[in-house]
């Protein structure tokens, strides 16, 4: 006596390309065999979110073009940097207060911008700090 018996092959369904975004915002889908996982990038953690799988929380993530980058950050290379005068905390970049080191000298004012700062003498003094410091202006008067 014969035996017969049917053998079905399910094929994989790749979940990454059937479903819309099924790991949520950020997040990089790997199709496997059954299923799917979720991976978050560099610069990135997991958040147990179905909406935002994966949360931003370093600057310095892969970039394609500066529009994938935080404010005052550029994409250099492929990855995300902080402009000059900025520095990265978490996932934003803050600026510098380069007057704390006081770079512009004695008998000047520092005012603080943003990436930068600028320097001016105080009132009756002359210069072009930091480049040249800021000296006493002598007055010469003329009595007729």
């Amino acid at each position: 006596m014969v035996k017969m018996f049917t053998c079905l092959l399910f094929s994989d369904i790749n979940e990454c390309v059937a479903l819309d975004k099924p790991c949520g915002t950020n997040a990089i889908c790997e199709n496997s065999s059954p299923g799917y996982n979720c991976v978050c990038p560099q610069g990135y953690t997991g958040k147990p979110n179905p909406n935002v799988a994966c949360e931003q929380v370093d600057v310095n993530i892969l970039c394609k073009s500066n529009f994938d980058c935080v404010n005052n950050a550029e994409c250099i290379e492929g990855q995300c940097f902080c402009h000059d005068g900025f520095l990265a905390q978490g996932a934003v970049c803050v600026d510098v207060d380069e007057c704390q080191n006081q770079p512009c000298g004695p008998l000047a004012v520092c005012t603080n911008t943003a990436g930068s700062f600028h320097c001016e003498c105080e009132q009756g003094f002359m210069g072009a700090p930091p480049r040249m410091k800021c000296k006493g202006v002598k007055l010469l008067l003329i009595f007729l």
